[in-house]
């Protein structure tokens, strides 16, 4: 809040603009997403007295989070338009000012989108052409937030060796860079297919540990996509009402926090809980 308001106090659009788009994004990944919409009701005005070509890329990233309520086929129109006006020579900068590239966050969020929707393929060539581009123009931010969407968009579509090796990858990068954020990802993600190879105990033993570390963090997006792991692998060791639990939580959070991009995920493993 108060470095909402020392925003407004300084400097003229151009210079607000970026500071306003991180406290935005702040908000969206400790999963406030009534403060993220103010925000970003805040930076469609705000843009109109900057420069509006050279903000369109962030505006749609802007719009294209509404991924996380649910609304896909809106954020998958927000990010198709990135992927149509991205500019390597005026938008690559954009990593650096705004900590990420915006194609990478644009191919990452459809390699989900696809992959919820059913076409995985088109779903898993955004994911490698995220992950391909993050390299290329040598972004480490960009990069982890690509293998990091790889991993968990692997677990959609259930490409479980891949997701090991994406797993595997981002938890090294992460400590590389010092992201405990994606650090805590990636050992939730490895937990996960330790458990499912048969090491339940272990696997277990270090998602539990990763979720610990992703809320110390006060990140809260992810959380019914990592509380439906755990519903999961409940469902194949035959802890129905373990399983249960957990899908109540993540229904729970879901009506409380708004998060609803899993919601028919959700359904399908009570489903299959209750059969």
């Amino acid at each position: 809040e108060r470095a909402h308001v020392l925003c407004n106090q300084v400097g003229g659009p151009d210079e607000r603009w970026p500071v306003l788009f991180g406290l935005w994004y702040n908000s969206e990944v400790r999963g406030a997403f009534d403060a993220a919409d103010r925000i970003a009701a805040e930076l469609e005005t705000l843009a109109a007295e900057c420069q509006p070509e050279e903000l369109e890329v962030q505006l749609l990233i802007v719009r294209g989070h509404g991924f996380w309520r649910g609304r896909l086929q809106e954020a998958r129109l927000s990010f198709e338009r990135v992927l149509s006006i991205y500019d390597e020579a005026r938008h690559v900068s954009h990593a650096v000012r705004y900590g990420q590239d915006p194609l990478v966050v644009a191919l990452s969020y459809l390699n989900g989108i696809y992959s919820l929707q059913g076409e995985l393929e088109r779903g898993r060539a955004c994911g490698e052409r995220a992950i391909a581009h993050a390299r290329r123009i040598g972004h480490p931010h960009s990069l982890v937030l690509a293998l990091g969407f790889a991993g968990s968009c692997a677990q959609f579509r259930g490409d479980l060796e891949p997701l090991r090796c994406f797993a595997q990858e981002v938890s090294a990068l992460a400590e590389q860079q010092g992201s405990s954020l994606w650090a805590a990802q990636g050992k939730i993600l490895s937990g996960y297919c330790d458990a499912l190879a048969g090491d339940v105990v272990r696997g277990s033993q270090a998602m539990q540990e990763g979720l610990q570390a992703w809320r110390a963090v006060g990140a809260r997006l992810w959380h019914t996509h990592q509380l439906a792991l755990f519903a999961e692998l409940h469902l194949k060791s035959g802890r129905i009402e373990e399983g249960l639990s957990q899908i109540d939580r993540a229904e729970a959070l879901a009506a409380q926090q708004g998060e609803r991009f899993y919601g028919a995920e959700l359904l399908r493993l009570r489903a299959e809980l209750e059969l």
